[in-house]
């Protein structure tokens, strides 16, 4: 299932995944046409929404139901891939409520360098608030925000950061 509100822009081109004739379109359908493309039988849900805007319920019903597909999904993953700090707390916190693994990921500035997390419930010892317990105080208790975004990001550094996070058999 992939949840993004915007549309591909030209921005995008280098960091995304997505072509000069994607732009305009979702996000969402520009990358499901891409995995699919990868995989035919890959069942991938689209919805052009925030995350923000979908509740705990529509989440679990998304993540573990049938959505889309006719059947439950033999394995979930949450993946918080973005900059935005609130979207990958909301993920961690959907991990803890709903039982799943999750995944969360972000480039440095001008991809010079990045950060991956991973949990497992009942296997890793620490939630993604836990290991980025800085993170989290700068935003909560300092008020901090981002201003880094993937502009300038040369596309090896998308890359370089995609190969790290490929989860093997999934």
């Amino acid at each position: 299932m992939l949840i993004d509100p915007d549309r591909v822009a030209d921005s995008n081109i280098g960091t995304q995944q997505v072509y000069r004739k994607d732009i305009g379109r979702h996000k969402v359908a520009a990358l499901a046409e891409r995995l699919r493309d990868i995989n035919p039988r890959a069942r991938i849900g689209e919805v052009a929404r925030s995350l923000a805007d979908l509740d705990d319920a529509a989440m679990r019903e998304l993540c573990l139901g049938a959505a889309g597909g006719g059947q439950e999904p033999a394995v979930t993953v949450l993946c918080g891939l973005t900059d935005d700090f609130y979207a990958q707390a909301r993920i961690n916190a959907l991990g803890l409520h709903l039982g799943l693994p999750s995944l969360c990921a972000q480039a440095y500035l001008e991809g010079r360098g990045a950060e991956i997390t991973f949990t497992y419930p009942g296997l890793t010892p620490a939630c993604h608030r836990c290991i980025l317990s800085t993170r989290y105080h700068a935003y909560l208790a300092e008020g901090y925000r981002n201003q880094v975004t993937s502009h300038g990001t040369p596309i090896f550094a998308t890359t370089r950061l995609n190969a790290t996070k490929d989860i093997p058999g999934a």
